[in-house]
């Protein structure tokens, strides 16, 4: 059975994209990036590129590999807010 783990990531330079680029193309499964109610290729630079970075996001890896899942976690701990940056920007991920 295929599953999805999240995360709420924070890209907020061309450093930050460009790792989070690198980063997501090595995973085989496919993984998405939502802002707002759309989903996006997180594999794709274009889309990346085209969303709005002054909000964070969450990303989601679709896979049935644990041990895939879990090096996701540990690769998108570099990208989440910190509790501090989620409470002044959370609420603006779902408005």
């Amino acid at each position: 059975m295929t599953q999805g783990k999240g995360f709420l990531i924070d890209l907020k330079s061309m450093e930050d994209i460009k790792s989070f680029a690198n980063t997501v193309v090595k995973y085989d499964s496919d993984v998405n990036i939502y802002q707002g109610s759309k989903s996006y290729d997180a594999k794709s630079i274009i889309a990346i590129f085209a969303l709005d970075t002054s909000i964070p996001r969450f990303v989601e890896i679709i896979s049935n590999d644990k041990e895939e899942i879990e090096d996701f976690a540990r690769d998108m701990e570099k990208f989440v807010p910190t509790k501090e940056e989620q409470d002044g920007q959370y609420t603006q991920l779902w408005l």
